[in-house]
């Protein structure tokens, strides 16, 4: 006679198996999880790093409105690439009071001129003539290189604007938006502007070169004069007034290179914080370059584990995965016990402590920022 077998219940199965098979599939669970970690840890590899960029943040030059932002998000740019233009009006402002101010100091030379010349003519001094000849020739140089100095700023300024035009236009022109003959006239305006700065500066190398024998001549004629000229108030503080008219051409000059953001080095666009149009204050954050080639990298050295680590000390980094290898010395030592990234824990849910250790430069690995990386001390 055959036994009837009894089924057992569905919540009493389930009830052995948690008492039962479930501690087992936890600890087979854990082996995996150890023999993971001891792979990543091991193989010659006694510590746990990760590479690091150092991130240049790319802020306003000074407050306005960004013209154009010529980069977009994850672009790679070269060094001296243009990352950004920003609206030239207010330094367009301060170019157009310099001019005012430097036909007002021409219009003064003029009328010290006459009055020097009565002067001298009273006394019936040849020697005095010429020197203050001398002195307003040199007075006459100054002015007109601050004259075509103001141009030359003038027209770098427009050559600029003309290249985001054309740029804009361009790039109108392949999404089909645009007009050929538009981009076609912008480049040729920006050509002759280029050339415009050309002759312009050719101009102002041979002004100062006049300008210096000016003053050579000047000074080496008041050393053979029979005596001391006769000061003369009006034109020392023409003279005074050109000097420092120059000062400020020379600043309103940075201002203008200013307005174009170049990239510092070769990179990568990690962030972009503002756009075309957008006013901004001055040092506000435009975009995040990211360095391309070697980067740093930081390992960890875990707490109450004894090494020789040390600044100086040769290690070897391997990245995951591939398993090449590099060499690297240790250049600096963290003073305290620091918690790791978190992308460093063997358990998401329980942070890690160790003393931060930085490397020379690792040449070889083309590391992304953020990849782990495994360091061991070299043999």
């Amino acid at each position: 006679m055959a036994i009837k077998k009894i089924p057992v219940p569905l919540n009493r199965r389930v009830d052995i198996f948690r008492r039962k098979a479930l501690p087992l599939v936890v600890w087979v669970a854990a082996a995996v999880g150890v023999v993971h970690l001891l792979e990543l840890r091991s193989a010659g590899a006694d510590f746990v790093g990760i590479s690091k960029a150092t991130e240049y943040v790319i802020s306003a030059p000074n407050e306005g409105r960004v013209l154009e932002l010529s980069v977009g998000l994850y672009d790679q740019v070269a060094a001296g690439q243009v990352l950004a233009t920003m609206d030239s009006a207010p330094v367009m402002a301060q170019i157009n009071t310099a001019s005012a101010e430097v036909e007002r100091l021409a219009a003064e030379r003029l009328a010290l001129v006459a009055e020097l010349q009565a002067s001298v003519a009273e006394m019936g001094r040849d020697w005095e003539k010429d020197a203050r000849r001398f002195e307003m020739d040199a007075v006459d140089l100054r002015v007109e290189l601050l004259r075509r100095n103001i141009a030359l700023s003038t027209s770098r300024v427009e050559a600029e604007r003309l290249r985001v035009a054309f740029d804009r236009a361009t790039a109108l022109l392949e999404s089909a938006a645009g007009s050929v003959a538009s981009a076609e006239d912008l480049d040729l305006a920006h050509e002759v502007e280029l050339e415009r700065i050309r002759t312009t500066e050719q101009l102002v190398a041979q002004l100062e070169g006049e300008y210096a024998r000016a003053i050579t001549r000047s000074e080496e004629f008041l050393l053979s004069a029979p005596q001391d000229l006769a000061a003369a108030p009006r034109l020392e503080a023409l003279q005074q007034a050109v000097a420092v008219q120059t000062l400020r051409l020379a600043e309103i000059e940075l201002a203008r290179e200013a307005l174009v953001v170049r990239a510092p080095v070769y990179g990568q666009i990690g962030s972009v914080l503002a756009s075309s149009g957008r006013s901004v204050v001055l040092g506000q954050d435009l975009l995040v370059l990211i360095p391309s080639g070697h980067g740093a990298v930081v390992f960890y050295q875990p707490l109450g584990l004894k090494s020789e680590v040390a600044v100086g000390s040769k290690v070897a980094v391997r990245r995951i995965g591939n398993g090449e290898v590099v060499e690297a010395l240790v250049t600096v030592m963290s003073p305290t016990i620091e918690e790791l990234p978190a992308s460093l824990w063997r358990d998401p849910a329980v942070p890690e402590y160790g003393r931060a250790a930085g490397l020379s430069a690792v040449q070889g690995l083309h590391l992304v920022p953020g990849e782990p990386v495994l360091v061991s001390l070299a043999e």
